[in-house]
């Protein structure tokens, strides 16, 4: 389920599918992009790009996935303070933009092994001469939540997982509306260029994510519950598995 040996490099990551994403960013945006932790100063940024998302959401048929609220500023927060969440950026000088063509050179969790956090090569607000001066709030592109181990609600699926190994997960993951076409997919990609083993979820209405997940490799595997604050709780979950040489 969810298995993409046929798009696998030498190191069991997708290199091609990588490429393919940057150049696909590069074509419809006239730019590349890349990867960075989110910055406390990106809140009101991230928070627009919810409001946007929501709004977008309604339109589209799907008006109760996120609701008026979801993600609550708080989670957001814990979100950013955890250092769980990303937003990608278009490409600057800041030596992230390779940061999807390059991870085939670093440690990172394959379907049976352990996530090497020492070489996530994301772009760190402040950890580099200059990087964090290069990037405005306003262009932040895309925002998500990605991190690896289990998430509890994922113990239970009607359905079935493809393996019970480590895995990744992303969850909220939003993109600016109009000239960004590409970025969903990249951030995906990046996701899985350091967890060859990720899982993800979705509302049986969200068309656009389905049509995503499916173009990316990934596999439904059955329904999951969220947590009890929301009335509609059910998600489509789905994950995909790189396999290695």
């Amino acid at each position: 389920m969810g298995v993409r040996g046929d798009r696998a490099g030498a190191h069991g990551i997708c290199v091609a599918a990588i490429s393919e994403v940057c150049d696909l960013g590069m074509a419809h945006a006239e730019k590349s992009y890349q990867i960075r932790k989110s910055a406390p100063a990106d809140l009101p940024a991230i928070l627009q790009l919810y409001e946007d998302a929501r709004a977008f959401m309604r339109g589209a048929g799907n008006p109760t996935q996120w609701g008026d609220y979801f993600p609550p500023v708080d989670m957001v927060r814990e979100d950013i303070a955890s250092g769980r969440s990303y937003v990608c950026v278009p490409a600057g000088n800041g030596g992230g933009a390779q940061a999807g063509r390059d991870a085939d050179a670093h440690g990172r969790m394959h379907a049976s092994g352990a996530y090497d956090d020492a070489h996530d090569d994301a772009v760190v607000p402040g950890d580099g001469p200059g990087q964090i001066a290069r990037y405005d709030a306003t262009e932040i592109l895309a925002v998500f939540s990605f991190e690896v181990g289990e998430d509890p609600f994922y113990k239970h699926i009607d359905g079935a997982w493809p393996n019970d190994a480590p895995y990744g997960v992303v969850h909220r993951i939003a993109t600016r509306r109009g000239g960004t076409r590409g970025v969903g997919a990249f951030c995906l990609e990046w996701c899985l260029s350091r967890c060859h083993n990720l899982r993800i979820d979705t509302h049986e209405n969200n068309a656009p994510m389905k049509s995503l997940l499916a173009k990316l490799g990934f596999t439904y595997c059955g329904v999951i519950y969220m947590d009890d604050v929301r009335e509609d709780n059910a998600r489509l979950a789905y994950q995909c598995v790189d396999t290695q040489d």
